[in-house]
């Protein structure tokens, strides 16, 4: 095979994949619908995953799409799954709690280790179940970590509003995974 014989394969490759990804889409999207109609809802579910991940591999598909739906299908199976959701919710509170125990040590606090994890850990949690608390803390409300993550020891707050920005990411992330449980178990138990 010559030179030009393998980039006219090629073109023709890419070309024909592209057009073979939108059909499936398409195919999925109909055959969804369908199975909406009759109440199939696994095989819904299994269709709109198919379509979901057929847009995903498309070249016109935007980075924004196919990052979201890449998130989309690692936090939630695409809506399919109730525990992926809220393990992500551990994970994150996890991976937030080290990050404020981190910074908080930084701090110059005199706590021990352990009492900033705790701290961290209740401040991580609080941010899951409260969300956007962070917003109301002041110097004279809030807990003691709290107060030391936000304005530090010596009253120099310059990282407090770093401090909010992080929690409130933490609360956003932590309101979607839990929205999506609630799709997910919506759709388990067919409730309308």
């Amino acid at each position: 095979m010559s030179g030009k014989q393998l980039r006219e394969f090629k073109k023709n490759y890419k070309e024909t994949r592209e057009q073979n990804l939108a059909a499936l889409e398409s195919g999925a999207r109909t055959l969804k619908r369908v199975m909406e109609e009759s109440r199939d809802r696994l095989a819904e579910q299994n269709l709109y995953r198919l379509e979901l991940r057929a847009r995903q591999a498309q070249k016109k598909t935007s980075g924004f799409v196919k990052f979201m739906t890449a998130v989309y299908g690692r936090t939630a199976n695409y809506g399919a799954s109730m525990g992926q959701p809220l393990l992500s919710v551990v994970y994150a509170a996890v991976l937030f709690t080290l990050v404020f125990a981190v910074w908080h040590i930084g701090r110059e606090v005199e706590e021990t280790v352990p009492e900033s994890l705790y701290g961290a850990l209740k401040f991580s949690v609080e941010n899951i179940l409260r969300p956007f608390h962070v917003w109301s803390i002041s110097e004279d409300r809030g807990s003691d970590f709290e107060r030391a993550l936000m304005f530090g020891v010596k009253n120099s707050g310059a990282n407090g509003l770093w401090v909010a920005l992080l929690a409130s990411v933490q609360s956003f992330f932590g309101i979607i995974m839990l929205f999506l449980t609630g799709l997910s178990a919506r759709r388990y138990f067919q409730i309308n």
